[in-house]
């Protein structure tokens, strides 16, 4: 998978593409690793959209297009296929998507190979955004794992600039973690 995600983020900096690593890598890095079978990324895509899809061709990357409605949370993708690894590209089409590609940062996976991942503070947002029950579970799984990372006051700060309110979610971790020893 880490040979596939170096293929595609190859072309991504060689095309001066803005990305950054989503989903479950991204929840593998910060917390506790645990298996994907796709890479999600969330890139800026050249305008119009047909400059990225002949770079890709150029490359000898073999895709689909989804066009989303504007009503579509996730908006449109591209389905790739690197080395029978499947790649989900989402574009950043949102204001707050086009912050969490700028805040991406730099990191190296494996002792050597260097990414462009989601920050952990924007990866929450994120998460609570999506609002499913495994983003849900992920955002308690980063809390979690970065208790000594994450001040609280400064991520509800972070999360206003979204309209994000992380009191209900913490609401219900406490109670589930009296309940179920969550944490």
């Amino acid at each position: 998978m880490i040979q596939s995600l170096k293929k595609i983020t190859n072309i991504f900096e060689k095309e001066k593409i803005r990305y950054c690593l989503i989903g479950g890598l991204a929840v593998s890095f910060y917390a506790e690793p645990r298996s994907t079978f796709d890479i999600d990324i969330l890139a800026l895509w050249p305008e119009p959209q047909e400059i990225f899809f002949d770079i890709l061709e150029r490359n000898s990357v073999k895709f689909n297009y989804i066009k989303s409605s504007l009503a579509d949370p996730v908006g449109d993708i591209i389905k790739a296929v690197i080395d029978n690894v499947s790649i989900d590209i989402i574009m950043a089409r949102f204001p707050h998507e086009i912050d969490f590609v700028n805040n991406a940062i730099e990191v190296t996976i494996e002792e050597k190979e260097k990414f462009k991942i989601i920050s952990l503070y924007d990866l929450i947002a994120q998460k609570l955004l999506a609002g499913g029950p495994k983003d849900l579970f992920d955002v308690a799984m980063l809390l979690k794992y970065n208790q000594k990372n994450i001040s609280l006051d400064s991520l509800k700060l972070h999360l206003q600039k979204y309209k994000i309110n992380l009191e209900p979610f913490l609401k219900f971790i406490s109670i589930y973690e009296k309940d179920k020893g969550l944490f």
